[in-house]
């Protein structure tokens, strides 16, 4: 990814989301969680714009000091608690189960957001996730 695109992605403002597992394993906000290269990423979560809308695609994010790495992701599974929680029907889908290979990604500690483009603005969302990637 080009610098200014880093740049643009690190300033972008918040949009609710939540990666619930990153490989199979919640969330512990002291821990790093340890790839390799070898690895394949694999993120389940929920996805939703400023507007509390279902985004039709966004980006998983692995943003370094050096580098950062884009990975698709497309929203669309069912999510009925976040529809509750947001008080929103369209809310229902904003499921979302991504995937990648890591053999091009440089070792190294990531990062990990989500980001979308939302009416010409990038939002961004932090998870608070944190990967270190090792040969």
């Amino acid at each position: 990814m080009a610098t200014e695109q880093q740049a643009a992605l690190r300033s972008a403002s918040g949009a609710p989301c939540s990666l619930d597992l990153l490989n199979g394993t919640a969330r512990s906000s002291a821990e790093t969680l340890s790839l390799t290269r070898a690895d394949a990423l694999e993120a389940v979560g929920w996805v939703l714009n400023p507007r509390k809308e279902v985004p039709r695609e966004f980006a998983i994010v692995l943003d370094g000091d050096a580098a950062a790495y884009i990975l698709k992701g497309i929203a669309g599974g069912p999510r009925p608690d976040v529809a509750k929680i947001y008080a929103s029907e369209s809310a229902a889908s904003a499921g979302y189960r991504a995937g990648a290979a890591l053999a091009d990604v440089a070792p190294g500690t990531y990062a990990v957001h989500l980001a979308q483009d939302t009416y010409n603005v990038v939002t961004r969302c932090e998870t608070g996730w944190v990967v270190q990637i090792t040969e």
